[in-house]
């Protein structure tokens, strides 16, 4: 016997004060773009919003509620679809595998389950869908996203999106940006390292919510009033353009 996939009402789904993601917890997506009231992710670690750099590893730990209409026998299936999919059904790399089983009838199944995908390699802001499908397996429960789906979505990554950082240097000095990224359980920590005279601009090319500045080279071993102000500099700069780059 075939196992078609539900099609539900149009739940309309709370969204959260950022209104391209659903408010966490949050009903599944349909292969009809509608929402499955019996497929439930409840909430996501670290958070709705992950950054990360160009092509990197993400990891995230999901609690789901998962059970069947009616059918104690009914094969359920879960899966993030990336919004970057390059073509409808999405192909393999563009889906995230999250549950496929028998999860019986209510109160079904409740989960936590680590996933991983990569991130884009170019710079941009991308999006997960939470997605249910009942079939025989994950592939076929994938094939039947036939068409786009419309926002919101259910997780925002952003990849790479930072402004430039320019730095006023008035003595000789190497400086070091530290970039230390926590996604999930991995600790990634790109440096970038730019020497300048008098005025210059370090371009960060990787997002991190924690830039650590140390101010290194030929001077006297005790801080000079020069050092501390370009330290500062450097400090008022990043945080008045991240501050503005969150609010845009």
């Amino acid at each position: 016997m075939f196992m078609t996939c539900l099609a539900l009402l149009n739940l309309g789904g709370a969204t959260s004060s950022n209104s391209e993601l659903y408010s966490l917890p949050a009903y599944a997506k349909t292969p009809e773009n509608k929402l499955s009231n019996t497929h439930i992710l409840k909430s996501v670690s670290p958070g709705q919003e992950i950054s990360a750099s160009p092509g990197q590893e993400v990891f995230m730990d999901l609690q789901y509620q998962l059970w069947a209409p009616d059918n104690p026998n009914e094969i359920d299936q879960l899966f993030f679809i990336a919004s970057w999919t390059p073509s409808w059904p999405p192909p393999s790399g563009y889906y995230v595998p999250i549950y496929n089983g028998i999860p019986g009838l209510y109160p079904g199944v409740t989960r936590i389950t680590e996933v991983r995908l990569r991130a884009p390699s170019a710079a941009g802001v991308f999006y997960l869908w939470f997605c249910m499908c009942a079939h025989y397996s994950m592939g076929q429960a994938v094939n039947e996203y036939k068409r786009p789906l419309t926002m919101p979505a259910h997780i925002r990554l952003v990849v790479g999106v930072v402004p430039d950082v320019t730095v006023t240097v008035y003595q000789t000095r190497t400086i070091t940006l530290t970039q230390t990224v926590w996604s999930g359980r991995t600790v990634y920590a790109p440096t970038q390292t730019a020497t300048k005279y008098l005025t210059g601009t370090v371009t960060i090319t990787s997002y991190s919510p924690t830039i650590t500045v140390t101010i290194k080279g030929s001077s006297p071993s005790y801080p000079t009033l020069l050092g501390i102000l370009g330290t500062l500099v450097l400090f008022e700069s990043v945080l008045y353009r991240r501050e503005k780059h969150h609010q845009d």
